[in-house]
């Protein structure tokens, strides 16, 4: 499977924002390579990440992965915030 493009994200924001509310995620941002920068509330686990993954990969078709906020990593990669287009 692919990498999920930042148009795929873009074009399905909506949808990955209510996934990750779902899922305790917030204040997603798009990443190179099909990358999520999201914050992590403080209960949840990285099962909580991984089924989002797996529900996000779902609905774009494409390979997702998600970078808590909080990981050092976050902060050396490039992203934007992500934000419905007008053809979702």
């Amino acid at each position: 499977m692919s990498p999920a493009t930042e148009a795929q994200m873009l074009r399905f924001a909506q949808a990955l924002d209510n996934l990750a509310r779902r899922h305790g995620l917030s204040n997603l941002r798009v990443a190179p390579d099909g990358q999520l920068i999201a914050d992590v509330a403080k209960a949840r686990t990285l099962l909580d990440i991984a089924r989002f993954e797996i529900e996000a990969q779902a609905v774009l078709k494409a390979r997702v992965s998600v970078i808590s906020s909080r990981a050092e990593l976050a902060s050396l990669v490039d992203s934007r915030p992500l934000v419905a287009s007008s053809a979702a």
